[in-house]
């Protein structure tokens, strides 16, 4: 159907980079692919060195890949110069021009494109109400504050209206606070503009507030793509689970499986019933459970696992219990303080253990 929209925004198509060569070689991605859908937040998330910054480059024509291919939409820009892909990139140091105003800042873009005047008038005018700085629109953008700063870059990536909108790592000069708070700006903009935002970030946290899917990446690799839910709830494999979030590690012997949930017994002698998701179910496996969904009970209590509090870190919010189950096996459980305040359990204390229910899951590597 003519005017048809594509089922992607951006996609990548088996990208590798190489990046010197002999003993000095360098391989930033490996045969890494992905889909980007039209009006979606999507985030690159991975340790430093992981390849996300690369692919950025990728995407925005900065670099060119030793093979792969990348598409915008149905169209494939692999070899598209940067200045005629409808694409535009926010980074880390924002690269705003001093000398001159936070209106002509935005415009700037619009002016390099040939633009009418009363088109660049209305859109800078648009673009400032749109991120909040119409007041600031005649000062100088060394007078202004970082946060004022990301968004003046923003209303200027967003001015010329590209097809995608690529960001990296824009809020890490940003204090524990305003990130916070951009975070939330960030996201209402992708929703309320419709383009397609690719957000790169070593910030688990970040990732899960902002994002409709979330890409985990490490060693060049992309290793696992879904919702923060499935990230979070379901991790594909131990770097997952240990990299976003906090995780317990187990190792047991699968004893039986029924349908996607298994019967695993740990080397104390206890059973306990993990989901399955794509790992084998057989042999020896590792499961995680994450520190949330450990509760713990009265000693003694019948389908508990025994255990002692080896150390109680108080937190604000929660208290971070320690723990040595008899069988030696070591784990965390996360609990919410009450209103009085102070650890319900303490140093010393004998406890017992269970999981909640669906929590444990069985890791595919």
């Amino acid at each position: 159907m003519a005017g048809k929209q594509p089922a992607t925004a951006i996609e990548a198509r088996g990208i590798s980079k190489v990046f010197g060569s002999g003993q000095n070689e360098t391989r930033a991605l490996d045969d890494v692919s992905m889909q980007i859908r039209p009006n979606e937040f999507f985030t690159l998330l991975g340790p430093s060195g992981c390849g996300k910054t690369t692919l950025l480059r990728m995407v925005a024509g900065f670099e060119v890949p030793n093979s792969g291919a990348v598409f915008l939409g149905d169209e494939d820009i692999t070899g598209t110069p940067p200045n005629r892909r409808p694409v535009n990139t926010v980074f880390q140091n924002h690269a705003l021009f001093p000398h001159l105003s936070v209106a002509r800042n935005v415009a700037f873009g619009l002016e390099m494109l040939g633009k009418p005047r009363k088109e660049i008038s209305d859109t800078v005018a648009r673009m400032l109400a749109l991120v909040r700085m119409e007041q600031f629109a005649n000062q100088a953008t060394n007078q202004i504050s970082k946060s004022q700063k990301l968004r003046v870059a923003l209303a200027r990536a967003l001015a010329p209206r590209p097809e995608a909108l690529l960001l990296d790592e824009p809020l890490i000069a940003l204090d524990h606070k305003l990130r916070k708070e951009m975070q939330l700006e960030l996201k209402r903009l992708q929703a309320e503009t419709g383009i397609a935002f690719v957000f790169a970030t070593q910030d688990q946290q970040e990732a899960l507030t902002m994002s409709d899917r979330i890409a985990v990446m490490n060693a060049g690799h992309m290793i696992q793509i879904g919702s923060p839910e499935d990230i979070y709830s379901r991790p594909s494999g131990r770097f997952v689970a240990s990299f976003i979030g906090e995780s317990n590690f187990f190792e047991g012997t699968v004893q039986s499986v029924k349908g996607d949930v298994a019967d695993i017994r740990m080397p104390s002698g206890h059973i306990v019933t993990a989901r399955l998701g794509a790992a084998k179910p057989e042999g020896s496996v590792t499961f995680a459970v994450r520190p949330e969904h450990v509760r713990l009970e009265q000693f003694g209590v019948a389908g508990t696992m025994p255990a002692k509090v080896t150390q109680a870190v108080y937190s604000g919010t929660d208290t971070h219990c320690h723990l040595e189950l008899d069988g030696g096996e070591r784990l965390v459980a996360r609990l919410q303080n009450a209103a009085s305040g102070g650890p319900a359990y303490d140093k010393g204390m004998r406890a017992g253990v269970r999981f909640d229910e669906g929590a444990a899951h069985v890791l595919a590597d």
